[in-house]
């Protein structure tokens, strides 16, 4: 299939979902159990579990990462900036963290083997 295609009916049924959703929100606030409202319970349980099998079945890996894909520590160290705000005490952890990576950065060596990488304990 096309890739438009694809993201097409992806969006259609990411819309319509949030539309049941929305109705399914609605319906758990004022909940009184009835053939109706298990019958749209069902239907979303099945639309979701159709979409996860139509995933599976078409091999699609959208999710997955390319091979040689590196991923960068930026958001690693922007929890860790945020947890510094409510643990002030972690700050010089973040500290040595760039610190070595610095030195690393001027060197221009990467990381190659973990005895190469610094425990921050």
């Amino acid at each position: 299939m096309d890739s438009a295609k694809l993201v097409t009916i992806g969006s259609l049924i990411l819309v319509l979902m949030i539309v049941v959703n929305l109705v399914l929100s609605k319906v758990i606030i004022d909940w009184e159990p009835t053939f109706k409202k298990r019958a749209v319970i069902l239907l979303w349980i099945i639309s979701f579990l159709g979409a996860a099998m139509i995933y599976k079945l078409l091999d699609l890996g959208w999710f997955k990462k390319e091979p040689g894909y590196k991923s960068s520590g930026a958001v690693s160290a922007g929890f860790l900036e945020i947890d510094a705000i409510f643990n002030p005490g972690s700050k010089h952890q973040i500290e040595a963290m760039q610190e070595t990576k610095l030195e690393v950065r001027k060197e221009g060596e990467t990381y190659t083997n973990p005895d190469q990488i610094v425990d921050l304990d």
